[in-house]
């Protein structure tokens, strides 16, 4: 599904006004040119804060709006009330003017309860390139972090990896209220290529750790993976159809199999413990492509994945409807790759994106490595994003390639005792 396929959600009734003249001619054409183009961001579909209405078409129509229940959504898209249910919708009504010629659009907007569970932001991250264990830092607005447990490690590389560094460490909450954990087994004192697997993590409460580790070059020996040179930044989500664990991770190999870093994936296994099968090809975009996240967003039923183009520099993204595609064609469920979407020209990595608590907003964070800060930006609808703001790595904070989920407010106490 390419981009310009994004999901819009609204149902146009055109109403002219009597017979318009003959001079009106070219404003009613320039009416129907703005009704065809006017569009509402996905996020509709689950509105918690309001949205932002357009007032002139591109061809000068003037736009006024009308909410079908002003007790939750007033006429300017802004939430005002909250529904007895987890979501109501509400008619909003676009009538478009230009000159005698008038014309209508609805669209199906849902208010959302604002009743999340959720309360604090936890960023699980590795400080520095001389210390490659996990920290965490927790957050109440999403944009500002203090580091926990003293600044020491949350989880510690020291028996738990193969060559003695956790980077790149990527946290989910589970379907099962599980927390998974992956991260990328290197030692960056080895050099770049001495990477040859990743460590696996479940935790029930997000401080003890059942860990497992998967070293390429023993667990695929024989095959064309056992020549792995690297396995980075390793994460996962859960796949709804097959029920499964997917983790996706971008890979080299020095005999020519795979001669750049591409993404591949493989299920793990029930314990996640190990991967249950030969890792199978996920995507590249002709070229090095590292570091995915990728996110569902239920707004417009569309996995949205995040990457950097290495060498090339620069975030973009790719959409599917399903995480996986057909045998034999690996790699076709994505459409076309978007344009860069950081918003600096500094050099960047390690994007992550998460969803604001109770907000319509979701947030897109990378590691401006060489400049000495993680820059944050928003958007409604994971296409178009603004910046927010830069947030120093500094002192005990001092994030490399790390993620983000919401805690609830007993998880935050829990986090905020370790150092007691």
């Amino acid at each position: 599904m390419k981009r310009t396929h994004q999901l819009v959600l609204g149902y146009a009734l055109i109403v002219c006004m009597a017979m318009p003249l003959l001079a009106e001619d070219g404003n009613k054409d320039a009416l129907y040119k703005d009704l065809a183009e006017l569009t509402l961001p996905s996020s509709i579909n689950n509105l918690y804060e309001g949205v932002e209405l357009p007032t002139k078409g591109s061809y000068g129509s003037t736009i006024t709006w009308q909410s079908g229940n002003t007790k939750l959504l007033s006429n300017e898209g802004k939430v005002v009330g909250t529904p007895k249910r987890t979501r109501k919708r509400v008619t909003l009504t676009a009538t478009l003017t230009k000159g005698e010629s008038t014309a209508k659009k609805t669209f199906k907007v849902f208010v959302h309860k604002k009743d999340s569970p959720y309360s604090h932001y936890l960023f699980t991250f590795f400080p520095s390139n001389s210390d490659e264990n996990i920290y965490y830092a927790v957050s109440d607005d999403g944009y500002n972090y203090t580091v926990v447990n003293e600044g020491k490690p949350v989880v510690s590389a020291k028996g738990i990896t193969v060559m003695g560094g956790l980077r790149d460490p990527h946290i989910l909450r589970g379907e099962d209220g599980r927390f998974y954990m992956v991260a990328t087994d290197m030692r960056c004192a080895l050099g770049w290529s001495s990477n040859r697997g990743m460590v696996l993590m479940r935790s029930e409460d997000l401080i003890n750790w059942q860990t497992s580790t998967v070293h390429f070059p023993t667990r695929y020996a024989g095959t064309y993976l056992a020549n792995v040179t690297r396995v980075w930044a390793p994460e996962t989500i859960y796949d709804p159809v097959a029920k499964k664990y997917l983790i996706y991770f971008s890979i080299l190999t020095n005999d020519g199999k795979v001669p750049y870093d591409k993404v591949f994936y493989a299920y793990a296994n029930k314990d996640f413990t190990d991967l249950e099968s030969e890792p199978t090809y996920f995507y590249d975009r002709g070229d090095a492509t590292i570091d995915m996240n990728i996110v569902f967003n239920e707004n417009d039923g569309l996995y949205h994945a995040f990457y950097k183009n290495e060498g090339a520099g620069g975030i973009c993204e790719v959409t599917t409807t399903s995480l996986t595609a057909p045998l034999g064609k690996e790699g076709s469920q994505w459409g076309a790759p978007s344009g860069t979407l950081q918003q600096t020209r500094e050099a960047v990595e390690g994007a992550g994106v998460f969803r604001l608590i109770n907000s319509d907003d979701w947030i897109l964070m990378y590691d401006c490595y060489v400049n000495g800060h993680y820059q944050f930006c928003s958007s409604q609808d994971l296409y178009q994003f603004k910046f927010r703001k830069n947030t120093a790595t500094e002192g005990a904070f001092t994030p490399r390639h790390g993620t983000v989920i919401p805690i609830t407010e007993n998880e935050y106490q829990r986090l905020m005792e370790l150092h007691k």
